[in-house]
């Protein structure tokens, strides 16, 4: 039978959410919570959900938002932050409902009159060799870090576990944490995701980036289920909060979002610990097999360096993108892009990540 593909409907959420529960591409960004999350975020974008069917049953999804602005329309899957989508289907259609809903991607890009169309790919899978006949012709690159979780049934069980595959370095970081006075817990309140706030915009302004506003963090609140997607992690010194982690959860995987730590306390590795231990505990009270570090840059030698010593294997992916034919890009600035389209991926800014593909 032919495939057909058509835009998300509401009706269609029961047999979107079993399919991105039983397939091993999918992770918590293809999720409808985190549909519903971008929803919010992301103002003024419209969702553009792409779904395949093979007669009334639901075979593949391709999440993607697009967004209008002074070049023209930009078609992301997925936006903010990097955020991984591509085409969610059981493996062993991925060539089939790849192509097709590749094509409506590409067919969709054109209908809006975008300048550019980008599908980052899951780490876990990739959509096989569709994309020049989609009009993907650039890529840009990330190496994505897994640590493999093993099974354990009690915490001191998953700390020694853990503690044997770990780095010889990070092992000493992690017997260095746990001398130190540091009371850690995970916290349902408000207080906690405003610290965390606070410490990862004190953090980012320090190296140069771009923090995450406040209102990331309220939206997350409102949108997700506490326990069941998410927990933040705390380490606190007497009342005071010195680092916090935000994790989300999906399947079997713990996803590593955002990390902050005061920089004062840096040097007694609060986060080290709370990395430990949210480990230990995803895998006794979940029974997690992954921990996703998320995307590293190539040039990111220290992170890179500090999430392999946790046991990561590198799950390498590519942000495949399709720019117009007439689109010049020598005609606006990285500054201009970033500021009409925000959380939005348009192409790579440096001639040296921009590989043909």
């Amino acid at each position: 039978m032919t495939l057909t593909v058509h835009p998300f409907r509401a009706e269609y959420g029961p047999q979107y959410d079993a399919l991105i529960g039983r397939s091993p591409m999918a992770m918590f960004t293809h999720s409808l919570r985190f549909r519903r999350f971008l929803i919010e975020m992301l103002e003024e974008a419209d969702d553009q959900y792409l779904c395949a069917f093979d007669g009334s049953e639901l075979v593949g999804v391709l999440p993607a938002f697009s967004r209008q602005g002074p070049a023209g329309a930009v078609l992301n899957s997925l936006p903010f932050f990097g955020s991984h989508g591509g085409v969610v289907c059981a493996p062993q259609r991925l060539p089939e409902v790849s192509r097709v809903l590749l094509t409506a991607l590409s067919a969709l890009s054109q209908r809006l009159g975008a300048f550019s169309c980008t599908v980052i790919e899951s780490p876990f899978g990739r959509s096989g060799d569709v994309w020049a006949n989609g009009g993907f012709t650039l890529q840009d690159s990330r190496i994505g870090q897994v640590t493999p979780l093993p099974t354990a049934s009690t915490n001191d069980e998953a700390a020694s576990l853990l503690l044997a595959q770990c780095h010889g370095k990070t092992r000493n970081m992690i017997r260095k944490f746990l001398r130190s006075p540091f009371g850690i817990a995970h916290r349902d309140d408000w207080a906690a995701l405003q610290a965390l706030h606070s410490l990862h915009e004190e953090g980012m302004r320090r190296i140069g980036g771009t923090p995450k506003p406040l209102r990331v963090f309220e939206t997350i609140r409102r949108c997700f289920t506490y326990d069941a997607d998410y927990r933040v992690y705390t380490a606190t010194r007497g009342r005071e909060i010195v680092a916090a982690l935000l994790l989300f959860f999906h399947g079997d995987t713990v996803e590593y979002f955002t990390p902050a730590t005061q920089e004062a306390a840096r040097q007694d590795q609060p986060m080290t610990g709370l990395i430990f231990r949210a480990m230990q505990e995803a895998i006794v009270e979940r029974g997690a097999k992954h921990w996703n570090w998320g995307g590293t840059w190539p040039t990111q030698e220290g992170v890179y360096r500090f999430k392999s010593r946790w046991a990561a294997v590198d799950h390498p992916y590519r942000y495949h993108i399709r720019l117009a034919s007439d689109f010049q890009r020598h005609d606006w600035t990285r500054t201009q892009l970033l500021y009409a389209y925000p959380y939005f991926y348009c192409f790579p800014f440096s001639p040296a990540s921009l590989d043909a593909s």
